[in-house]
Protein backbone atom coordinates (compact mmCIF):
# COMPACT_ATOMS: atom_id res chain seq x y z
CA UNK A 1 0.00 0.00 0.00
CA UNK A 2 2.82 2.45 0.85
CA UNK A 3 4.38 1.73 -2.52
CA UNK A 4 1.11 2.71 -4.26
CA UNK A 5 0.88 5.93 -2.26
CA UNK A 6 4.52 6.74 -3.06
CA UNK A 7 3.99 6.10 -6.77
CA UNK A 8 0.79 8.16 -6.76
CA UNK A 9 2.58 11.08 -5.06
CA UNK A 10 5.44 10.98 -7.57
CA UNK A 11 2.91 10.78 -10.42
CA UNK A 12 0.98 13.82 -9.15
CA UNK A 13 4.13 15.89 -8.61
CA UNK A 14 5.43 14.94 -12.07
CA UNK A 15 2.08 15.78 -13.64
CA UNK A 16 2.02 19.19 -11.97
CA UNK A 17 5.62 20.05 -12.82
CA UNK A 18 5.56 18.82 -16.42
CA UNK A 19 1.98 19.61 -17.27
CA UNK A 20 1.88 23.12 -15.84
CA UNK A 21 5.08 24.11 -17.64
CA UNK A 22 3.73 22.98 -20.99
CA UNK A 23 0.39 24.69 -20.33
CA UNK A 24 2.12 27.93 -19.35
CA UNK A 25 4.25 27.88 -22.51
CA UNK A 26 1.22 27.37 -24.73
CA UNK A 27 -1.01 29.91 -23.02
CA UNK A 28 1.32 32.60 -21.75
CA UNK A 29 -0.38 35.99 -21.71
CA UNK A 30 0.05 39.19 -19.74
CA UNK A 31 -2.77 40.66 -17.67
CA UNK A 32 -2.73 44.15 -16.23
CA UNK A 33 -4.09 44.35 -12.69
CA UNK A 34 -3.97 48.13 -12.70
CA UNK A 35 -0.66 48.50 -10.87
CA UNK A 36 1.52 45.74 -12.20
CA UNK A 37 1.72 43.12 -14.90
CA UNK A 38 1.46 39.38 -14.26
CA UNK A 39 2.87 37.32 -17.10
CA UNK A 40 3.00 33.59 -17.64
CA UNK A 41 0.07 32.99 -15.29
CA UNK A 42 -1.02 29.84 -17.12
CA UNK A 43 -4.14 31.60 -18.40
CA UNK A 44 -5.82 28.97 -20.53
CA UNK A 45 -9.02 29.29 -22.50
CA UNK A 46 -10.98 27.85 -19.56
CA UNK A 47 -9.83 30.48 -17.05
CA UNK A 48 -12.16 33.28 -15.99
CA UNK A 49 -11.10 36.46 -14.21
CA UNK A 50 -13.66 36.90 -11.43
CA UNK A 51 -12.57 40.46 -10.77
CA UNK A 52 -10.44 42.58 -8.50
CA UNK A 53 -11.10 44.21 -5.18
CA UNK A 54 -9.06 46.62 -3.09
CA UNK A 55 -9.10 46.30 0.69
CA UNK A 56 -6.91 48.34 3.04
CA UNK A 57 -4.11 48.98 0.56
CA UNK A 58 -4.10 45.50 -0.99
CA UNK A 59 -5.50 44.62 -4.39
CA UNK A 60 -6.79 41.08 -4.78
CA UNK A 61 -7.49 39.56 -8.18
CA UNK A 62 -9.45 36.30 -8.36
CA UNK A 63 -9.46 33.68 -11.14
CA UNK A 64 -11.40 30.47 -11.65
CA UNK A 65 -10.21 27.73 -13.99
CA UNK A 66 -12.08 24.64 -15.18
CA UNK A 67 -9.91 21.62 -14.28
CA UNK A 68 -12.62 18.97 -14.45
CA UNK A 69 -10.96 17.08 -17.33
CA UNK A 70 -7.55 16.86 -15.60
CA UNK A 71 -9.07 15.91 -12.23
CA UNK A 72 -11.35 13.27 -13.73
CA UNK A 73 -8.31 11.71 -15.42
CA UNK A 74 -6.71 11.43 -11.96
CA UNK A 75 -9.87 9.98 -10.38
CA UNK A 76 -10.66 13.17 -8.46
CA UNK A 77 -13.97 15.05 -8.16
CA UNK A 78 -12.78 18.68 -8.09
CA UNK A 79 -14.08 20.78 -10.98
CA UNK A 80 -12.28 24.12 -10.66
CA UNK A 81 -9.07 25.74 -9.49
CA UNK A 82 -9.66 28.98 -7.57
CA UNK A 83 -6.72 31.35 -7.28
CA UNK A 84 -5.99 34.77 -5.85
CA UNK A 85 -3.13 37.12 -6.51
CA UNK A 86 -2.41 40.04 -4.23
CA UNK A 87 -0.43 43.23 -4.74
CA UNK A 88 0.35 46.37 -2.76
CA UNK A 89 -1.74 49.21 -4.22
CA UNK A 90 0.99 51.81 -3.61
CA UNK A 91 4.03 49.96 -4.93
CA UNK A 92 2.40 47.41 -7.26
CA UNK A 93 4.61 44.73 -5.73
CA UNK A 94 3.09 41.23 -5.59
CA UNK A 95 2.37 39.78 -2.15
CA UNK A 96 2.84 36.05 -1.74
CA UNK A 97 3.38 35.66 2.00
CA UNK A 98 0.76 35.07 4.64
CA UNK A 99 -2.36 32.94 4.72
CA UNK A 100 -5.64 32.89 2.81
CA UNK A 101 -8.80 30.79 3.01
CA UNK A 102 -11.88 30.50 0.81
CA UNK A 103 -15.55 30.09 1.72
CA UNK A 104 -17.95 29.28 -1.10
CA UNK A 105 -21.69 29.88 -1.02
CA UNK A 106 -23.56 27.71 -3.54
CA UNK A 107 -26.53 28.80 -5.66
CA UNK A 108 -28.75 26.93 -3.17
CA UNK A 109 -27.47 29.17 -0.36
CA UNK A 110 -25.31 26.49 1.30
CA UNK A 111 -21.94 27.65 2.62
CA UNK A 112 -19.28 25.00 2.04
CA UNK A 113 -16.52 24.24 4.55
CA UNK A 114 -13.60 26.70 4.37
CA UNK A 115 -10.70 25.72 2.12
CA UNK A 116 -7.12 26.81 2.79
CA UNK A 117 -5.56 28.51 -0.22
CA UNK A 118 -2.01 27.27 -0.68
CA UNK A 119 0.81 29.59 -1.76
CA UNK A 120 1.76 28.63 -5.35
CA UNK A 121 4.27 30.45 -7.54
CA UNK A 122 2.99 34.00 -6.96
CA UNK A 123 -0.61 33.21 -6.10
CA UNK A 124 -2.73 31.40 -3.53
CA UNK A 125 -4.96 28.61 -4.82
CA UNK A 126 -6.98 25.47 -4.22
CA UNK A 127 -9.00 22.96 -6.20
CA UNK A 128 -12.73 23.11 -5.42
CA UNK A 129 -15.95 21.45 -6.59
CA UNK A 130 -18.76 23.49 -8.12
CA UNK A 131 -21.59 21.03 -8.77
CA UNK A 132 -24.64 23.10 -9.69
CA UNK A 133 -25.39 25.90 -12.13
CA UNK A 134 -26.23 29.34 -10.79
CA UNK A 135 -24.57 32.15 -8.86
CA UNK A 136 -21.70 31.35 -6.50
CA UNK A 137 -20.27 33.74 -3.91
CA UNK A 138 -16.58 33.50 -3.00
CA UNK A 139 -15.34 35.05 0.25
CA UNK A 140 -11.58 35.08 0.69
CA UNK A 141 -10.24 35.82 4.17
CA UNK A 142 -6.58 36.75 4.42
CA UNK A 143 -3.85 37.51 6.89
CA UNK A 144 -1.02 38.51 4.58
CA UNK A 145 2.58 39.37 5.46
CA UNK A 146 1.64 42.64 7.21
CA UNK A 147 -0.51 40.70 9.73
CA UNK A 148 -3.71 42.64 8.95
CA UNK A 149 -6.90 40.63 8.33
CA UNK A 150 -8.82 41.39 5.13
CA UNK A 151 -11.79 39.91 3.26
CA UNK A 152 -12.38 39.91 -0.48
CA UNK A 153 -15.71 39.01 -2.11
CA UNK A 154 -16.37 37.80 -5.67
CA UNK A 155 -19.40 36.42 -7.52
CA UNK A 156 -19.60 34.05 -10.46
CA UNK A 157 -22.51 32.55 -12.36
CA UNK A 158 -21.87 29.00 -13.55
CA UNK A 159 -23.90 28.19 -16.64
Amino acid sequence: MNRKIGFFSVFIISFILCGSGAWAMNHEKTYDTGHNQHSGMMMGESMVILGQAEVSGIKGMAHLSDVRKQMTAMGRSETNHFMMMFSDTKTGQPIDTGTAALKVQTPAGETLAPVKLIGMDGHFGADITLKETGEYHFLVGTKLGDGQKRQFHFDYTLK
